[in-house]
């Protein structure tokens, strides 16, 4: 099972992620019941990233955060790119006490 970790996720992007899954993702699992069957329900129910009922692999993810990060932030980036620039963010500028595995 994929594990997520939200770790040093903006108050306000918490709070909106609280809602979508309290309240949107519910009726999304309804959905995926009546289109696509159980397999599809226990899909949107398990996993954060989820498509047209089918789970959203590394591949899908990549290509769609290259596509939204180059036209609403106008960098061209990959998963690994923005990982790499994530860690030296968090390297330079959170001290390593804030976060939850140390």
């Amino acid at each position: 099972m994929d594990t997520f970790l939200p770790i040093l996720v903006a108050d306000e992007l918490q709070t909106l992620q609280e809602k979508y899954l309290l309240v949107i993702r519910p009726v999304e699992e309804l959905l995926a019941l009546i289109l696509w069957g159980q397999e599809a329900r226990v899909l949107y129910h398990e996993y954060m990233y989820v498509e047209m009922g089918r789970r959203v692999d590394s591949d899908m993810f990549s290509r769609h955060l290259r596509s939204y990060l180059g036209e609403y932030v106008g960098a061209d980036l990959g998963v690994e790119e923005l990982r790499q620039i994530t860690v030296t963010i968090m390297r330079e500028y959170i001290p390593a006490q804030t976060t939850i595995w140390q």
